[in-house]
């Protein structure tokens, strides 16, 4: 009874967060969705919605040709493998995203029950420590990650580890073992961890010699070789393919977050997030002023009880332990004080695990978990069931109370989001075509186009389109060199003949969509140029592109943030800043329209300031038109400084494709500076074009 009333409970708190069309999966809410919900759904249904491949969890309607392992879209791989099935054998496609929130808050505080009840509490005294569970702020924050709601899995890898370690039948040890493989098809973080959980129950097992030490090695390794032979199999490790997009350090633990109120009641911290990094909310796990009140007691007056649980269990205290290192990253924090860097990405070992696992701060959470068990534990053993009750019934509301904030927070994320396209108008817009293209995609674009990347992701998603803009983290991802090839050719990123293109405004101009393509038709939108080889099918959009912008002779054109120069900038630069724009990779191109057509040799003027760092200075640079020859130029000194370039012009012309081309250009990261993998040539301040008499 007492499990089934705590199940209830976490589903009451489910729908007291949740919009109830969220949590039973019903259309409205589901086909307009943002964030990282749309993230895993748009993977999911790609990935139902696509044929059969090989690796099985493959998708090729995602980033074409070479397509995606949809465990990389966070979809809960092994209910995607269910829900394509499903629709391969009934044209139906479930939505499982909200009966799996319903199922996590459910066996949150389930679970728990059972871990204390396996740990000798009475039945009372598990129900009510089994609430403190339901109320961590780190699985209530977690909302967003549909896959790492699962938060019940380390309670039930706990579970198992007491049945291992204290029992070692091997109906326990081959059970723990079935149960951590199968987390395989659920998350990989919540793998790892379970692993490192069920690992220790072995060695704890084999210390206190009630699991033979070879037999403890034989299934660990076992495990591990299955583990990773099955990921092989899947596709989710592929050999010399990047599964990352760097981040480790910057997405860690800080040391004070776990006792310094976060999204809480305390005066001042309602809406707080301890972040030192811009990336530390991954390791957010403020425990909430009921478990640390707990925490508090078990130390002043349990400490003996406390001690005992530690003792008994010395391997999965040591594993929790390393873990909770690991979420501290290689930078250190202390509240927004750096305390260490240390160069463990140096090994490469480290670095492929911090590579795959940069999220480094969700690493906390066996730790937090164990401190709350061992904090149940040691002061129920010391107060006995009455006294406990009394203290936890009055931790408990504290508890509640101090989350209240934080449950508003996940209330407002979780709301529906606004339609931001005419979901019936662009639906027959893609009826009419065969593939679409954002330009630039994902990955490339700006944050604020963001918003209509999951729109579109999920409108080829539902249409059974392939799209070039998979929304998954890779770091092997040229943006510079994509989007020079769009500027070249809208369509160079296309394998359908019949593409709908959406390039966005931040990163087109109306000259380059005018003056660069041809053999396409486009309209202008208020956020986006969309093109198509089928003039008709876009007619309704939005009116034909506007006048050009011209450049009159002699006159200087800022290209800093709002600056008149920049909608002659067409592909291989940054976005603006109040200084100017810097020039990534290798070419970078102008495209101009002059006021009055231009005869005679012109003269390029900039303000610019070469990439330099240590010794290493970009000098050369190789100048060509589309209306005379070449022309190499050079400088000497680093710094800002104003360069005069010959530009022959062979022909009267009344426009100008100018590009500026590097040559073996270096990135910081590849100088030791930080991680941006950009390579930088020079940075632009402002521009003009001056006769040459």
């Amino acid at each position: 009874m007492y499990p089934v009333i705590a199940a209830i409970l976490g589903l009451a708190l489910a729908f007291l967060i949740f919009p109830h069309d969220l949590v039973v999966g019903i259309s409205p809410y589901w086909d307009n969705v943002q964030g990282d919900n749309a993230a895993n759904w748009i993977g999911y249904e790609a990935f139902a919605r696509d044929t059969w491949h090989w690796p099985i969890f493959k998708t090729t309607l995602l980033s074409p040709p070479e397509g995606v392992n949809v465990l990389f879209t966070d979809p809960i791989p092994g209910l995607a493998l269910l829900g394509k099935l499903t629709l391969k054998a009934t044209g139906w496609l479930p939505n499982y995203f909200g009966p799996w929130l319903l199922f996590a808050y459910a066996l949150q505080p389930a679970v728990a029950y059972y871990l204390l009840r396996r740990l000798s509490l009475t039945k009372v005294s598990a129900f009510l420590g089994a609430l403190f569970f339901l109320f961590v702020p780190a699985f209530i924050f977690r909302y967003g990650h549909f896959s790492l709601l699962g938060h019940w899995i380390l309670l039930a890898s706990l579970l198992v580890y007491y049945f291992v370690a204290q029992g070692g039948s091997r109906a326990a040890i081959y059970g723990g073992a079935a149960f951590t493989f199968s987390i395989i098809l659920i998350n990989p973080y919540l793998l790892v961890m379970a692993i490192a959980i069920y690992c220790a129950a072995l060695v704890d097992g084999a210390f206190s010699r009630r699991i033979p030490v070879l037999q403890a090695a034989a299934v660990c390794v076992a495990l591990a070789m299955s583990i990773v032979g099955t990921a092989f199999l899947f596709g989710f490790v592929e050999i010399g393919r990047p599964t990352a997009g760097g981040g480790f350090g910057r997405y860690s633990m800080n040391l004070l977050s776990p006792i310094m109120p976060q999204l809480s009641t305390w005066p001042g911290h309602e809406k707080f997030i301890l972040d030192a990094t811009r990336g530390q909310y991954e390791g957010y796990n403020y425990l909430g002023g009921g478990i640390l009140g707990l925490i508090l007691i078990a130390a002043l007056f349990a400490w003996q009880p406390a001690k005992d649980f530690i003792r008994r269990s010395p391997a999965l205290f040591i594993f929790a332990g390393l873990m909770g290192i690991y979420a501290l990253s290689t930078q250190i924090y202390l509240g927004d004080k750096l305390l260490a860097s240390l160069a463990l990405d140096q090994f490469e070992p480290f670095a492929k695990f911090a590579g795959m696992f940069r999220s480094s701060g969700r690493f906390f959470w066996p730790m937090g978990y164990l401190i709350l068990t061992c904090a149940i534990y040691a002061i129920y053993m010391r107060f006995g069931a009455n006294k406990f009750a009394l203290i936890a019934t009055s931790a408990l509301a504290v508890q509640i109370g101090d989350v209240r904030p934080l449950i508003s927070s996940v209330s407002e994320r979780a709301l529906k989001a606004p339609h931001n396209l005419d979901a019936l108008q662009w639906s027959e817009i893609a009826r009419a075509h065969n593939e679409i293209l954002l330009l630039p995609q994902f990955l490339c674009m700006s944050r604020n186009n963001r918003k209509y990347a999951y729109d579109f992701g999920q409108l080829a998603a539902r249409s059974g389109l392939p799209t070039n803009s998979a929304i998954i983290n890779r770091s092997d991802v040229d943006c510079a060199a994509e989007r020079l090839a769009s500027f070249k050719d809208l369509k160079a990123a296309a394998v359908r003949d019949n593409p709908l293109i959406i390039a966005f405004k931040d990163a087109f101009s109306r000259n380059a969509m005018a003056l660069g393509q041809s053999g396409l038709a486009c309209r202008e939108t208020s956020f986006a140029y969309v093109c198509s080889p089928n003039e008709s099918s876009i007619a309704n959009i939005g009116p034909e592109l506007g006048s050009l912008s011209t450049i009159r002779i002699g006159e200087e054109h800022s290209v800093a943030e709002g600056g008149e120069g920049l909608p002659f900038l067409a592909a291989g630069w940054s976005a603006p800043s109040q200084w100017g724009v810097w020039g990534l990779g290798p070419e970078s191109v102008f495209l101009v329209a002059f006021e009055k057509e231009v005869c005679g040799n012109l003269a390029f003027r900039a303000k610019i300031k070469p990439f330099d760092l240590a010794a290493y200075l970009v000098k050369e640079v190789q100048v060509t038109s589309d209306s005379g020859p070449s022309v190499s130029f050079s400088i000497e000194q680093p710094g800002e400084q104003v360069v005069t370039i010959p530009i022959p012009i062979v022909r009267c012309t009344n426009s100008l494709k100018l590009s500026l081309r590097f040559f073996d250009l270096k990135s910081p990261h590849d100088l030791g500076f930080n991680e941006d993998p950009r390579r930088i040539s020079w940075g632009l301040q402002s521009f003009s074009f001056q006769h040459v008499y």
